[in-house]
C-alpha cells in the first residue's frame, strides 16, 4: 500500500439527502490515511449537525462552516488551505467514490511518477441507478482542456501538493474547477511533470433532474468570464474558444 497522507475537500450547502452516502464513501476507503474536510456553506438544512455528529465518532473528519453564500470556490479553497495531507482531492457532497477510488489513484500515480490525476466517471441518478459512464483522456494539456471536448470531473481529481503546491480555485461561482485544472496542467508542462488520466471509473457522479437551459446559459456565462478574467484571453481569441465551446455544447446534445 502506498503511504500518503490524502486530504478530501468536500463543499455542502443543503446536501442532507446525499451527504450520508458521500461521506460513507471516503471514511470506508480501502485506503485510510486520510483526513475528511467538509467546508458547510451555510447550510438550511441539518447537514451541518450530521457532519458534526460524525466528527465526533471519527477523527478524520473536520468540519469548517461559512455564514452562506461564498460558493464552492471560496469552500474549496478554505478547505485546501487547511489542509494537512500532501495528496488533495475532491469529492462534491452529491457524488460517491468506489471504495478502491483512491488506492487504485495513488498506486498509479506512484508507479507512473504522475502528480497529477483524474479519472473517468458513471453517471448516478437521484435514487443511485447507474447509467453512462464517461470518459476521460489518459493525457491532456492545457490547450487540450480548453480547445476539445474533455471531461475531467472534480470528484476524480487528485494532485500532489508537495510537487505543485496548494494551489486554489479561481472566485467565479462555476467553472472554477476548470480554471484550476488548466494551471496545473501548465505546471506540469513548464516543470517537465507528469499529468496523466487513470482508465477505471472510479467515481459515481450524481445528474440531478430538471436541468433547464438557464443552466446552461448561465455555464456559458461562466465560460466567457474564464476565458477573460482567468485566462485573461485577448477579446479576439476569446470569441473563438467561446464559439468552439458553444459549438461543442450543442453537437453533444444532437
Amino acid at each position: 500500500m502506498v503511504e500518503a497522507h490524502v486530504s478530501v475537500i468536500m463543499p455542502c450547502f443543503d446536501g442532507l439527502p446525499f451527504l450520508r452516502e458521500s461521506v460513507a464513501s471516503v471514511l470506508n476507503q480501502t485506503h485510510d490515511d486520510l483526513e475528511l474536510l467538509v467546508i458547510d456553506d451555510g447550510s438550511v438544512d441539518a447537514s451541518r449537525e450530521f457532519v458534526t455528529e460524525q466528527a465526533s465518532v471519527d477523527s478524520r473528519i473536520r468540519l469548517f462552516a461559512t455564514d452562506g453564500g461564498e460558493g464552492p470556490a471560496r469552500a474549496r479553497n478554505l478547505g485546501m488551505a487547511a489542509a494537512t495531507g500532501r495528496y488533495l482531492a475532491f469529492l462534491d457532497a452529491d457524488d460517491i467514490w468506489l471504495p478502491h477510488k483512491l488506492e487504485a489513484h495513488l498506486h498509479f500515480m506512484a508507479r507512473n511518477e504522475v502528480v497529477f490525476s483524474w479519472c473517468p466517471f458513471i453517471e448516478i441518478t437521484a435514487d443511485g441507478a447507474r447509467g453512462r459512464t464517461v470518459a476521460s483522456w489518459r493525457q491532456c494539456s492545457a490547450a487540450d482542456l480548453l480547445d476539445k471536448r474533455t471531461v475531467m470531473g472534480c470528484s476524480t481529481v487528485i494532485f500532489d501538493r508537495e510537487r505543485l503546491g496548494t494551489q486554489l480555485m479561481p472566485d467565479i461561482r462555476m467553472r472554477q474547477d476548470l480554471g484550476l485544472w488548466l494551471r496545473l496542467l501548465r505546471m506540469c508542462e513548464d516543470r517537465g511533470l507528469k499529468a496523466q488520466g487513470l482508465e477505471e471509473a472510479l467515481v459515481l457522479y450524481r445528474v440531478h433532474p430538471g436541468s433547464l437551459s438557464s443552466g446552461k446559459l448561465r455555464a456559458a456565462f461562466y465560460q466567457w468570464r474564464l476565458l477573460r478574467d482567468v485566462e485573461r484571453l485577448p477579446l479576439g481569441r476569446a470569441w473563438v474558444r467561446f464559439a468552439a465551446y458553444a459549438w461543442r455544447s450543442v453537437a453533444a446534445r444532437l
